[in-house]
C-alpha cells in the first residue's frame, strides 16, 4: 500500500510534535520503498547515513533533481519562509520539483506548516500532534480537525 503513494509526482508531509518519530518514519518509508521500487534518493537533514543517498545542502541543489524521491527532514532549517525573496524561490522550486517528476517528502512540526506550504501538500501523514500548535486557517489544521476516526 505504501508504494501506491509513490506512483506519481507529489508533495508529501510528515507532521508531528517534537520527538515523535518523524525521522524514524522517514527511514521506515525508505526501507519499505526499496523493497518494491528502484529510485534515486536525495536528502537534506537526515542524521543517519543511508546507502545510495545523495545529500543536498541548498535550495539550488534541490532544483536540479529529476525523477527522484527527495526527503527534507526538519524542512524549516532549509526554508526561511519569513524571507520574502526566499519564499518566492521556494514556490518556484516546488513547481519545478513537480515538473521534474519528483516526489518530495518534508517533515516538520505543526507550527512550521504555514498556510503557504499546507496549500501545496498532496499527502499528509500525521503522527502525534498538538492541535493548538497548528496555524489557524491552514489546510493541515482543517484536515486534522475534520477527521473523526478513533485515533483522534
Amino acid at each position: 500500500m505504501l508504494s501506491k503513494l509513490f506512483e506519481k509526482p507529489c508533495i508529501m508531509a510528515i507532521v508531528s510534535d517534537i520527538n515523535q518519530g518523524k525521522s524514524l518514519t522517514l527511514y521506515y518509508i525508505i526501507e519499505e520503498l526499496r523493497k518494491t521500487k528502484d529510485f534515486s534518493l536525495y536528502a537534506y537533514g537526515l542524521r543517519k547515513d543511508i546507502k545510495d543517498c545523495i545529500k543536498i545542502y541548498s535550495i539550488n541543489e534541490l532544483e536540479q533533481i529529476k525523477n527522484s524521491v527527495i526527503i527534507l527532514d526538519e524542512v524549516m532549517t532549509l526554508w526561511d519562509l519569513e524571507n520574502r525573496k526566499l519564499k518566492r524561490q521556494i514556490e518556484n522550486t516546488l513547481r519545478l520539483l513537480f515538473h521534474n517528476n519528483n516526489i518530495l517528502i518534508i517533515s516538520a512540526v505543526p507550527e512550521n506548516i504555514k498556510k503557504f506550504i499546507s496549500g501545496k501538500l498532496d499527502i499528509i501523514i500525521y503522527k502525534r500532534v498538538t492541535y493548538d500548535d497548528f496555524i489557524n486557517g491552514s489546510s493541515v489544521k482543517k484536515s486534522i480537525l475534520n477527521y473523526q476516526g478513533n485515533e483522534r
